[in-house]
């Protein structure tokens, strides 16, 4: 026989021992008010029945007290993988430790003495015990049920089942002691049947932790290096310059090497650009981006080199030149703000944004 069996035990919570009861080498630090023994989910059996107003018994009415106060039976497995003899005879005997309510003899809510079942006997002594249902006993179950439910059953009896069915689950699955354990041994039994899949489940579980943990330790890295980077402005000079030093000195400066490369007309790779607005023409050296900047800040006006409106207006064009050889006409050589002074102002006074 499999050893699929278990005792159990409810405690009261209430009922707290000053010194832990032990027996059979079961420690009880809270006393009991009931013993059982089963397989799978026998140990929630009795939450379910106390959801039944019909049910009514000793150890019934103690759930519900305990669940009117807004507590719940403490639920123990006191020995599993047991075979059914051997968890008979340890419910017989702790029944008969504690003793029971029914004769005062102790704090037992339980009927029975323990140490037996009915009223199917177990093993050999079942008439049963190896003989499973031949395939025409299961059809010929399986088609009385549907004989029944397609042809005789009424409406009404078909509605009554159903609902008493959906009552039934409903009032099961509110319990959340036996949602739970119902989840929980759906669990097992999944892990059970295919443990492999699992192994691998987890597996992946665990390589997506550990690369989350590592992706917020490169965040929190980051982050502390910019708010190293923040602080530099409460920093004091002497310090500032010192950070500057260890980080972007020397060769770890971007521009290492490149002094030779020098801004506008001095540097020899500077492009010539001609700008032409209304019959001014203005060349660049190098340095157009700053000269459409000024001459918009000068003038309050639109940036000539990327406003549409202003360059529609005014007949803005701009050239790229090979050299100063190109010119044939009279121009003004940007050299900054200083070269705008020649134009009279009135003419771009009204170019404003639109």
């Amino acid at each position: 026989m499999k050893n699929i069996f278990y005792v159990y035990a409810y405690l009261n919570p209430d009922k707290e021992y000053d010194v832990p009861h032990v027996v059979d080498g079961i420690t009880f630090t809270h006393e009991p008010f009931y013993i059982g023994y089963g397989q799978r989910d026998r140990c929630m059996h009795h939450l379910r029945e106390a959801l039944d107003i019909s049910a009514h018994s000793h150890k019934v009415h103690t759930i519900r007290k305990l669940q009117n106060e807004g507590k719940d039976p403490i639920i123990v497995k006191l020995r599993e993988d047991m075979e059914s003899v051997d968890a008979l005879a340890l419910e017989g005997l702790l029944v008969s430790s504690f003793g029971k309510r029914i004769d005062g003899s102790g704090c037992l809510t339980n009927i029975s003495d323990g140490g037996h079942v009915n009223p199917v006997l177990p093993g050999a002594a079942n008439p049963m015990y190896g003989r499973p249902l031949s395939p025409e006993s299961r059809q010929k179950a399986v088609t009385s049920y549907k004989n029944w439910w397609y042809n005789k059953a009424t409406v009404e009896e078909k509605a009554a089942a159903q609902q008493k069915r959906s009552e039934t689950f409903r009032k099961y699955w509110a319990d959340p002691l036996i949602k739970e354990h119902m989840l929980s041994t759906r669990e097992e039994t999944k892990r059970k049947r295919n443990p492999e899949f699992y192994v691998q489940l987890e597996i992946k579980k665990q390589q997506k932790k550990e690369a989350k943990e590592q992706r917020i330790k490169l965040l929190e890295e980051r982050r502390e290096a910019r708010e190293k980077k923040f602080n530099l402005n409460k920093c004091s000079p002497e310090e500032r310059k010192q950070w500057f030093k260890e980080h972007y000195g020397g060769s770890k400066n971007p521009m290492y090497g490149k002094g030779d490369r020098l801004a506008g007309s001095k540097n020899g790779r500077a492009k010539i650009y001609r700008v032409a607005i209304l019959n001014y023409i203005f060349v660049c050296h190098g340095n157009v981006n700053r000269f459409s900047v000024e001459f918009k800040n000068h003038f309050s006006c639109n940036n000539p080199l990327t406003g549409s409106s202003f360059m529609k207006r005014y007949n803005v064009v701009v050239t790229e030149l090979d050299s100063y050889d190109d010119l044939s006409e009279d121009y003004i050589l940007y050299e900054g703000p200083q070269s705008f002074e020649r134009l009279k102002h009135e003419q771009f006074k009204k170019c404003k944004d639109r």
